[in-house]
């Protein structure tokens, strides 16, 4: 098996000579010859390799055979890379001469000649290499291997390949499930569990695809792992084949080098080691990049793959000229650089060099370098003779500007940088780039927008974003600041029309006042006259600071649309019928996968119209919406009064009405699991079948609702309730009957509960302390009569951890007298015992306190003496007192040991 691995490995490399052989360096003058001989030997490699994948044959000589062939391999790579390298490099020399006069280019003609003899000897480089590798194909026939021509495939079951991009029908019905499945799947991430294969069983037609398809897309847009590959298992089960598959599905061109995160870890992680779990040992034992620290690290040689670590240096100096790929690199002699000739990869870690050795340049192979944890200021201009470079991550804080002679690196597809660094004129240069965060538009030549080939729309077009497929996120931001006309966005924006695959926009700062066509409809031009394609593979858009817009563009009709924001839309007076799309008889369902909707900061919006047709009932619309919020929208009044039984989270903040939420609720809710509302002033109660219908809710917040005179029956009944707060409601006066038996424990799962600044309130029901709570804050609630109860029942939570009473009155209780309850867990008390309060309760708290970290107290001013429990505290760190009637401190303070801050004042001398 890891004879027939490690073939499969070498069969990518072995494809990638012959291609780079056929395909680039015979067409290198004075290299033809050679290029095409090795491309005929490389071919016969190959039909052994075939072999080798197949073979029943077995045993070290195989694996010896193996081991060289890839030796050489590599060693062909490396010389040509380097005909192209200089290639590359006589390309750059030419443009830039292009220019100067003619006594120059004379010069730099002569200079080329000295190239001569380098080129004769790379050709007798490949001429060895030629020798060296048709000796190891005598040596494979001697083995009993034979050369084997690719394969034609046996037409034995016609199912089609699936992927993990068609367009599924919507998913309904097994949300349940997906959710175990992926909660299965991602609990390796907290526990020790490990899971190498989930199998999902049914019939065929039964949606195991589609279900699949929706487990592996959620992964994919939580970026819960590293990479995600998707690989079709023919009927035909064949492993090496399989293993294959997932080797391409690795190596493939958009992840050969660190792209984003998922092309990144190809490479790896830096903070996980390097490399996928899968294929990180078969890797280490082709590259001989992995050991133990119980091995003789001396011994490794040829390693290729390496992760470097403070016990690795040995390794390092043995294998530096066979080094592909080095991760990791910190603290190490900077005149070593040019000794790894053969490198590939490299990434700094926990390193704050402040300039980059003039080593590296020497590196000419070098296709991804990674120096995010540096701290460069300014990048050298020789970077801009690492020909190969595919790949420059540079997201540090201090990087101020990159070199113009980035130009240069026509191999350039990914360009990582914080928005705020200077860019280079004439960027456009980079034809292969397909990763820039940020480019910043100007007026002069070489920043323009058509160097991503204002402006107009002439310029705009330019850039033929429309024509770039593989264009799956696009942002498009003017200066939120500028100052002056801003009419000419409308035809810049028209200009900018991406390709109809486009899955995430972003658009910022736009200053027309309507929309193009292409935005407003969802749909761009397919090239051919008159022809429309719609931007059915959005999944998330966001429009924000678009101060001037009065409309907001049609999303009805996306079918895959999963996140819509819309932020700071500071002229929308109201979002009409047209947002949902032309709706008719045909019309089913509106904004069918949408599942987070957030209208953020519309200052001016009044209105959320509904849809407009002969028969609206009929049309289901938002039917997956779990997530609605709303935001600083001040004058809102109207909301549809339907739609809404799917949500699960519904955020209402610092809305001036309570008209728009009482719309949502003539929709009967039953699945919230989250209730925000937060600034609502002319609230005075919530429907009273909310807590009943909605067992699942898990976080109520009720926040900064002047006129809120009470909550509703049902509370009790909130056995997953886990957060309650209740905070700046200075009206309300009671909650309602919590609806449980007294015999029965309410609000078993809550863990969290926060009642403060409700100076109204009269009564807190005992039931809501109960035994999960770890956080209890009581605080301004003046007119609560039943404080002492309160405290009474506060042992019985025994993992409460932080305890913070005040404002209240009447802080005491007769129950702690005798044998003090514990608090073991306990390890934040803040007491205000000021109004009515008793030192034997106080005292009685905290002697059952063994870990408590935290003390703030306030006494009263008759109390002479601290409460003597304190001496004991031998865990407290900070210890504030307010409001005491004594003439000096005790002297025991002195003997908490562990005391690091203490906080003395208001202390009344009688």
């Amino acid at each position: 098996m890891e004879e027939a691995a490690a073939a499969s490995l070498l069969q990518v490399l072995f494809q990638k000579l012959i291609e780079y052989s056929r395909d680039q360096v015979s067409l290198v003058r004075g290299f033809r010859n050679e290029a095409e001989q090795l491309t005929r030997t490389l071919g016969m490699i190959q039909a052994f390799l075939r072999d080798a994948d197949m073979s029943s044959i077995s045993g070290g000589a195989v694996m010896k055979w193996l081991t060289d062939l890839g030796d050489v391999g590599f060693d062909a790579d490396n010389v040509l890379d380097e005909i192209i390298y200089h290639q590359l490099s006589k390309q750059s020399k030419a443009d830039k001469m292009a220019n100067k006069p003619m006594k120059q280019k004379v010069l730099s003609y002569f200079s080329c000649c000295l190239h001569i003899s380098r080129d004769r000897s790379m050709a007798l480089r490949i001429q060895q290499i030629n020798r060296n590798l048709g000796s190891i194909n005598t040596l494979a026939t001697g083995l009993g291997l034979t050369m084997r021509p690719t394969a034609v495939p046996a037409l034995v079951y016609s199912a089609r390949e699936t992927d993990s991009f068609s367009v599924d029908p919507i998913f309904i019905g097994r949300d349940e499930i997906k959710s175990e499945i992926v909660e299965q799947l991602t609990a390796c991430s907290t526990t020790d569990e490990r899971i190498s294969i989930l199998t999902i069983v049914g019939m065929e037609g039964s949606g195991k695809t589609t279900l699949t398809r929706e487990v592996f897309n959620s992964l994919k847009d939580e970026n819960r792992f590293g990479s995600h590959i998707w690989v079709h298992v023919s009927q035909n089960f064949d492993p090496l084949i399989l293993f294959n598959k997932i080797l391409k599905g690795l190596t493939s061109p958009s992840q050969v080098e660190i792209g984003d995160k998922e092309e990144r870890d190809v490479y790896g992680n830096v903070e996980s080691c390097v490399m996928h779990d899968l294929l990180h040992d078969l890797a280490a034992s082709v590259l001989r990049g992995s050991f133990k620290k119980d091995e003789r690290l001396q011994k490794l040689e040829r390693v290729r793959y390496m992760f470097f670590e403070n016990d690795s240096s040995a390794v390092l100096e043995t294998n530096e000229k066979y080094l592909r790929t080095l991760l990791s690199m910190y603290h190490m002699n900077i005149n070593m650089f040019s000794n790894f000739e053969s490198l590939h990869v490299l990434t700094f870690e926990n390193w704050f060099g402040e300039e980059l050795s003039s080593e590296i340049k020497k590196l000419i192979h070098l296709r991804v370098l990674d120096i995010d944890k540096s701290s460069i200021e300014y990048l050298p201009d020789w970077i801009g003779e690492l020909f190969h470079l595919q790949t420059l991550r540079a997201c540090n804080r201090k990087l101020k500007q990159l070199p113009s002679t980035l130009k240069n690196l026509r191999n350039l597809r990914h360009l990582y940088i914080e928005k705020d660094v200077e860019l280079f004129a004439e960027i456009g240069l980079l034809t292969f780039l397909r990763t820039l965060k940020f480019f910043r538009v100007g007026d002069k030549n070489g920043y323009k927008i058509e160097e991503l080939r204002s402006c107009n729309k002439e310029e705009a077009e330019k850039a033929k974003l429309s024509n770039k497929p593989k264009l799956v996120k696009l942002y498009l931001g003017w200066d939120i600041d500028k100052e002056g006309e801003t009419t000419n966005d409308e035809n810049v924006l028209e200009g900018l029309q991406p390709p109809s695959r486009l899955e995430k926009l972003a658009i910022k700062g736009f200053g027309g006042k309507r929309f193009p066509s292409w935005t407003r409809n969802m749909e761009v031009d397919n090239g051919r006259q008159g022809s429309r394609l719609p931007l059915n593979k959005l999944v998330k858009i966001t429009v924000s600071d678009c101060s001037e817009c009065e409309e907001i563009p049609m999303f009805g009709q996306l079918p895959n649309l999963k996140r819509l924001r819309l932020y700071r839309l500071r002229n929308v007076k109201s979002i009409n019928s047209s947002f949902y799309g032309s709706v008719n008889d045909d019309t089913h369902t509106v904004f069918p996968a949408l599942e987070v909707l957030v209208l953020d900061d519309l200052p001016k919006l009044t209105v959320l119209k509904g849809i407009e047709s002969g028969d609206a009932s009929a049309v289901s619309v938002f039917p997956r919406l779990q997530c609605l919020s709303i935001y600083d929208c001040g004058v809102l009044t109207s909301f549809p009064t339907h739609f809404w039984s799917s949500l699960k989270d519904l955020n209402f903040r610092r809305i001036g009405s309570y008209k728009p939420l009482a719309d949502i609720f003539q929709t009967k809710l039953t699945l919230l699991t989250g209730l925000w509302i937060v600034g609502v002033d002319d609230v005075e109660s919530l429907p009273d079948w909310l807590f009943y219908s909605n067992p699942n809710l898990s976080y109520l917040t009720i926040f900064q609702c002047s006129n809120l005179r009470e909550i509703p029956y049902g509370l009790g009944t909130l056995n997953s309730l886990k957060e309650l707060c209740i905070e700046d409601c200075p009206n309300l006066k009671r909650i309602g009957d919590l609806g449980v038996q007294q015999s029965q424990e309410s609000l078993t799962s809550l863990t969290k509960l926060e009642i403060s600044r409700c100076e109204a309130l009269l009564y807190l029901p005992c039931e809501m302390i109960g035994s999960s709570l770890k956080l209890l804050r009581l605080e301004d609630l003046s007119s609560l009569e039943n404080l002492p109860e309160i405290i009474a029942l506060l042992p019985k939570p025994p993992r409460l951890s932080y305890l913070r009473i005040t404002g209240g009155p009447q802080f005491r209780t007769t129950c702690f007298v005798g044998i003090p309850p514990p608090f073991c867990s306990l390890v934040w008390l803040k007491i205000d015992a000021s109004v009515g309060g008793l030192m034997d309760t106080v005292n009685g708290i905290l002697q059952g306190c063994s870990s408590l970290i935290g003390l703030e107290l306030k006494g009263m001013e008759s109390w002479e003496n601290l409460p003597e429990s304190i001496k004991y505290l031998t865990t407290l760190s900070l210890l504030s007192l307010e409001n005491f009637g004594m003439e000096e401190l005790p002297e025991w303070l002195g003997n908490l040991s562990s005391l690091r801050q203490s906080c003395i004042y208001k202390i009344v001398r009688s």
